[in-house]
C-alpha cells in the first residue's frame, strides 16, 4: 500500500486551500494600503456589491494623518433619504443618488475637517469618510421600487466595504471616534457595535450629528430597507427589537448596555428645521412636537445610562461637526468645541442643555 500517495494529495489540497485563500484575500483588498495613501484625501472605490442608490459607482475618501498616530475617525455623510415616488424622482429627489470627487463632497466642509487649525480635536486623527448615496441612512439592504423608479438602498454593503478596508489597514487604534452627520448619525449608531467588536482594546467614541431619531415606532420605512436583517445579533439588547417596536433610541440603548465602558453621545440644535421637516412627512399621524419628542429621547438615555451624553444647543440650524460653528456655539455656558474635545479626552463631561429663552436662538461667541 502507497501511503505516500494520500499524503501528497493532502499537502497538494492544502496547498490550493491555501493559494485559494490568498487569491481572495487579494482581491478583496485590491484597495491601497495606508502607508501606500497621499497626503490629502485618497479616493478608494472597492467592486463586490457596492454601489449608489441609481447603480451608480460607490467610492470613499480616506486622509492618512499628518503626524504619527494611533486614531481613526470614521464619518459618515449625511444628506436626506426618500422612501415613496415622489421622495426618490430624479427632478424632486430628497437625497444624493451619486458621489463627486472630494473636492465636491468636501470643498464646503469646516469644522473637524479643517485639520489645520490647531483648536481641532480630530487634527491629529487618520480620517474615513463614507459618502451618502443611498437614500436609506447608510443602513438599507434592498431593492425598492418606488412607482417607475428603482432605488438601490446599498448602504450596508458600502459601509462593509469601507469597514473592511479600515479593519485591515488599523490593526490596533488607540482611540477611535464612529461619527456623522444628520443621515450620517444613523449610521453612526448603527455600526458601532461592529466597530467596538473589531477593536476590544481602544476607546471608542460614537457621535451622531443631528440624528435625534425621532421616528415613529415600528416605522414600516426601515421595513422596506430590510435594516433589520444585517443588526448585529451578537449584541444582546438587540434581540428584544422587532420590526414593531423599533427605534432609533433602542439601538443608543442597546449599544450602551452591552458596552459600558464606550461612550455614546449626539448633538441637536433645539429648533432644528431639517429634523422637523423630515418627522412632518414621516410622522404625520402623530401631534406631538418634534421638539418634545427629542428632548424625551435624550431624557431617556441620560436617565438610564451612564455613558450617554447629549449638548442641546439654541437655535435651528441643522448639523455642527462640518461647520464653523463648531468653535463658536455655546450653550448654558458651555463652549460646544471644548465640550466635545473632552468627549474625545475620556472626560466626564455634563449633559448640556440650551437655556429656555436662548433654544430658539443660536447663542455663538463672537
Amino acid at each position: 500500500m502507497n501511503l505516500k500517495r494520500p499524503l501528497f494529495l493532502v499537502l497538494l489540497v492544502t496547498l490550493f486551500l491555501v493559494m485559494l485563500t490568498v487569491i481572495n484575500a487579494d482581491d478583496e483588498s485590491d484597495l491601497p494600503v495606508l502607508a501606500d495613501l497621499e497626503e490629502g484625501w485618497n479616493v478608494l472605490a472597492p467592486a463586490g456589491e457596492t454601489g449608489c442608490s441609481r447603480e451608480t459607482p460607490f467610492q470613499f475618501f480616506a486622509r492618512p494623518a499628518s503626524v504619527e498616530s494611533d486614531k481613526v475617525m470614521i464619518y459618515f455623510q449625511g444628506g436626506g433619504a426618500c422612501w415613496n415616488d415622489v421622495m426618490c424622482s430624479r427632478d424632486n429627489a430628497t437625497f444624493d443618488d451619486a458621489i463627486g470627487t472630494p473636492e465636491q463632497e468636501l470643498g464646503f466642509y469646516n469644522g473637524i475637517f479643517d485639520f489645520e487649525n490647531e483648536d481641532n480635536p480630530v487634527a491629529d486623527y487618520h480620517a474615513v469618510f463614507v459618502p451618502y448615496c443611498t437614500a436609506d441612512v447608510h443602513i438599507g439592504d434592498a431593492i425598492v421600487e418606488y412607482g417607475q423608479y428603482e432605488i438601490h438602498h446599498n448602504g450596508f454593503n458600502n459601509t462593509s466595504a469601507v469597514l473592511d478596508w479600515v479593519y485591515h489597514n488599523f490593526s490596533d487604534p488607540s482611540q477611535i471616534l464612529i461619527t456623522g452627520s444628520s443621515a450620517g448619525a444613523y449610521g453612526a449608531i448603527y455600526y458601532a457595535p461592529f466597530v467596538i467588536e473589531q477593536y476590544p482594546n481602544a476607546r471608542v467614541v460614537q457621535f451622531g450629528d443631528a440624528g435625534a431619531g425621532v421616528t415613529p415606532i415600528g416605522w414600516p420605512v426601515l421595513t422596506s430597507w430590510n435594516i433589520y436583517d444585517n443588526l448585529p445579533d451578537f449584541v444582546e439588547p438587540f434581540e428584544a427589537i422587532t420590526p414593531e417596536n423599533f427605534t432609533i433610541n433602542a439601538l443608543y440603548t442597546g449599544s450602551a448596555t452591552q458596552y459600558p465602558d464606550q461612550t455614546f453621545a449626539q448633538f441637536t440644535n433645539a429648533a432644528d428645521e431639517v429634523q422637523i421637516f423630515f418627522h412632518s412627512i414621516s410622522a404625520a399621524n402623530i401631534t406631538d412636537p418634534w421638539q418634545d419628542l427629542m428632548y424625551a429621547n435624550f431624557d431617556q438615555l441620560e436617565t438610564d445610562h451612564a455613558n450617554f451624553r447629549a449638548y442641546i444647543a439654541g437655535g435651528t440650524e441643522h448639523t455642527i461637526l462640518a461647520r464653523p460653528e463648531f468653535y463658536t456655539v455655546i450653550s448654558d455656558e458651555v463652549l460646544f468645541r471644548d465640550w466635545f474635545a473632552d468627549l474625545l479626552a475620556g472626560e466626564d463631561v455634563e449633559n448640556v442643555r440650551c437655556l429656555e429663552e436662548d433654544c430658539l436662538t443660536e447663542a455663538v461667541i463672537e
